[in-house]
């Protein structure tokens, strides 16, 4: 983690390139504490008739559903997911001029406090882990990499429910990586995450709502 007064733009490509040398913080999995958040991107207003259904009625009326493969999510994998004054990101796949790959490094410019003036930027990386592309579910995963203020792993993904309904779902595994991140934690970490969670969810459904217009 770097602490800076001034935006660090203009330098987002050599710092994404040190970065790289950078090793994913070790953790035990199961020492790591889980928090799940969702909302919803489209529902299906008949959810609640079908809720009692057989699964077999289910599925058809999933069929009848867009594919999650046909909607846009370029907002998801080029991580635009958080709003701007509370994080400026620089990621390695966009810098190449190429799609999302394992392996990538994303350098995170984060404002504190959450403004886009704020007078600390903190500079750190995540490195994905996983790309997720199943027949209802797309996203893709990061894991912290050293000198991050926290340690573990966060999944971002669209997901579209047996009913036909979507959902964005952010689910973090994390724990500070430092004394002082765990000192701070109660009164600063914990509330903080909690804020840029909602603001990530809330900007979620504003961009998938954006895209459909725009299909």
């Amino acid at each position: 983690m770097k602490l800076f007064c001034l935006s660090q733009q203009r330098r987002f490509g050599v710092l994404l390139e040190k970065f790289k040398q950078k090793q994913v913080l070790a953790c035990r999995h199961e020492a790591l504490k889980e928090k799940v958040s969702v909302t919803i991107l489209s529902e299906n207003t008949s959810d609640n008739q079908t809720d009692n259904q057989p699964e077999n009625q289910k599925s058809k009326l999933r069929d009848n559903q867009i594919a999650i493969q046909d909607i846009q999510l370029e907002w998801l994998f080029d991580y635009h997911i958080f709003p701007e004054n509370i994080l400026l990101p620089a990621t390695q796949w966009q810098v190449e001029g190429r799609k999302i790959k394992a392996g990538d490094i994303i350098l995170q410019q984060i404002n504190f406090p959450p403004f886009s003036r704020a007078p600390l930027k903190i500079i750190c990386a995540v490195k994905v882990s996983q790309l997720i592309d199943e027949p209802h579910k797309r996203g893709f995963a990061y894991e912290t990499l050293q000198g991050h203020v926290e340690k573990g792993i966060s999944v971002f993904t669209v997901e579209q429910l047996t009913t036909g309904s979507l959902i964005f779902k952010i689910q973090t595994y994390s724990t500070p990586a430092t004394w002082f991140a765990r000192l701070l934690a109660p009164v600063f970490s914990l509330p903080y995450q909690a804020y840029c969670t909602r603001a990530a969810l809330q900007n979620g459904l504003k961009s998938f709502q954006k895209a459909c217009n725009k299909a």
